[in-house]
């Protein structure tokens, strides 16, 4: 990813999937550490614009990877598209509709599985 290569970001992505790694925990442990280093070597003035765009690039291309295996295990939930505020709200009775608390706990519940801090 430091060398912004997208297609070859693709690739390893795919080949460390076929190897049977976990897809969440490459993620945490390659991806987002390296794209910190990435934007922490533009701030040094080590890297120009062009080497931070790039390396954001190759981490779209692996994560869009490493994103659709971990939909088709069933670990992320599908948020609601397009809904308008009454369709998730009822707003005589003040509170979220039923199925979007649960999805909401659902939500919340799997971040903190993975790690993520959520004070709501």
């Amino acid at each position: 990813m430091v060398a912004g290569q997208e297609e070859d970001a693709e690739e390893v992505a795919r080949e460390i999937l076929d190897a049977g790694v976990d897809p969440m925990q490459v993620m945490e442990s390659e991806l987002f550490p390296t794209m910190k280093n990435v934007g922490e070597k533009f701030e040094k003035g080590e890297f120009f614009l062009t080497d931070l765009m790039s390396g954001a690039d190759a981490m779209r291309a692996a994560s869009r990877v490493l994103t659709s295996r971990i939909k088709e295990e069933g670990k992320i939930a599908e948020a609601p598209v397009g809904k308008t505020f009454q369709e998730c709200y009822d707003v005589k009775k003040i509170a979220p509709r039923k199925e979007y608390t649960e999805l909401y706990r659902s939500v919340k519940r799997e971040l903190l599985d993975i790690g993520v801090p959520f004070a709501y």
